[in-house]
């Protein structure tokens, strides 16, 4: 009788086979909500060779972006001096998070590294409809191996972890933590 024992690392299998042993969930559970105060109101941007962005604001609380690849204009993006954005070069994508720091909800949207054109746009589930006339909302944004998108957000309402397919734009998890909300 012969035994045949076949050892692999998920890490070694090409991307189209990794996914499938990928559960967008157990991400989900691993992760930690995280803040980098440090990005809070500031411009930043992640990983984005050999794209450049200009900034220009627009006041004391927003900016246009400007996205340029080789000194072509691909796309322009109005939304508050911290708004996250990261390269998704496996996806061929440029990703935004689209929000108002002064009322709740966020839109991821996706755009194509080529023409500019957006691919597609996901309202983010985030905590859910707040009405309230004093608010406070932040968003900071990561991407996970091999196709995904952290989001995590900040709001005077909670905060939320949220994971998004960066192929189709679909939210495939989410966690939210709800605060009370006392203004004064």
């Amino acid at each position: 009788m012969v035994c045949l024992v076949v050892a692999f690392f998920v890490s070694d299998l090409p991307e189209r086979i990794r996914e499938y042993f990928i559960n967008p969930e157990e991400i989900l559970k691993k992760t930690r909500w995280e803040w980098d105060r440090s990005k809070d109101f500031n411009f930043y941007r992640e990983n984005l060779k050999p794209f450049r962005v200009d900034k220009i604001d627009l006041g004391k609380f927003a900016s246009k972006f400007i996205f340029r690849s080789k000194d072509r204009e691909l796309f322009r993006r109005r939304g508050p001096l911290g708004s996250p954005f990261v390269l998704a070069p496996q996806r061929n994508l440029i990703l935004f998070v689209a929000y108002d720091s002064w009322s709740n909800g966020a839109t991821l949207e996706a755009y194509s590294t080529s023409t500019g054109g957006l691919m597609w746009k996901t309202l983010l589930k985030g905590v859910g409809n707040i009405d309230h006339s004093k608010y406070s909302n932040r968003v900071q944004m990561r991407l996970e191996p091999p196709h995904y998108a952290i989001v995590f957000g900040n709001e005077m309402a909670g905060r939320y972890t949220e994971i998004v397919d960066t192929r189709t734009g679909q939210t495939v998890a989410h966690r939210k933590e709800i605060v009370e909300m006392i203004i004064k």
